[in-house]
């Protein structure tokens, strides 16, 4: 059972639900960026003194290329409860991005939503999260995204009444926010959704439930009151799904 399938939340039953159509998170240095399913860095280049050709995108302002990056995530979000599903769109492959399985123990069988057995591992490289070592099986068929971990830091506290839905383990954390860390060891909150515009364009915060058994990450989406157009979310309610070119179409 989905969210995305059945349009009722399979923890709750709610029916209410929010589609984050682009997710975003921090880069680096601070500033919001849209996050890739998946990413490699470049090697550095020197800078051209002559033109400026980091005006041109081939160059950033360190003097590396820009980093190669495919695809983007979407979410859906149960109003209720706050479970949350990830969704890739605009995979492709690439030589130089790496989507084979690097952790076969921790691989399904089949695709959690369309049954599917067609999956990559998905990973970006941008991202640098403090408490958790996470990746995601992506379906190639659907789109549908299912987080692991491969280690939780040992101070994450257990998760109280925790039953795995993947391998039905009871030895479980929960990281009560879900952080990113930048190049300056600054962490920042990884926001539910952001808009383009005003002193705090993320909003809200997630937090996860990780097995320590098999590695299967649940979403769960916190803050989400007050979340609108202005931050990319729809608000989806009787069966009604947006029209755009992604996993809802």
């Amino acid at each position: 059972m989905s969210l995305r399938r059945q349009q009722v939340c399979p923890k709750c039953s709610g029916g209410k639900l929010l589609h984050v159509g682009t997710m975003r998170g921090h880069s680096e240095n601070g500033t919001i960026r849209e996050l890739a399913v998946a990413s490699a860095r470049r090697k550095p280049r020197p800078i051209d003194r002559g033109p400026m050709l980091s005006r041109q995108g081939m160059f950033d302002i360190d003097g590396s290329m820009p980093p190669v990056e495919i695809g983007q995530f979407e979410t859906l979000i149960c109003a209720a409860c706050g479970y949350a599903e990830w969704f890739a769109r605009g995979l492709k492959d690439d030589p130089r991005v790496n989507l084979a399985i690097r952790d076969p123990k921790l691989k399904p069988e089949r695709c959690g939503e369309c049954g599917g057995t067609d999956l990559c591992q998905a990973h970006d490289a941008f991202v640098d999260w403090p408490t958790v070592d996470a990746f995601a099986f992506v379906c190639r068929l659907c789109g549908f995204a299912e987080w692991h971990a491969r280690r939780v830091q040992p101070w994450v506290p257990p998760a109280d009444g925790f039953r795995c839905g993947g391998c039905g383990g009871r030895d479980g954390s929960r990281i009560d926010t879900l952080t990113q860390r930048g190049s300056a060891k600054i962490e920042w909150a990884l926001p539910v959704a952001t808009r383009a515009f005003g002193p705090q364009p993320g909003a809200g915060h997630f937090t996860c439930d990780v097995c320590r058994s098999c590695g299967l990450m649940t979403w769960y989406a916190r803050e989400t009151e007050g979340l609108g157009r202005d931050h990319g979310v729809t608000v989806l309610e009787g069966g009604v799904l947006p029209s755009q070119d992604g996993p809802y179409r």
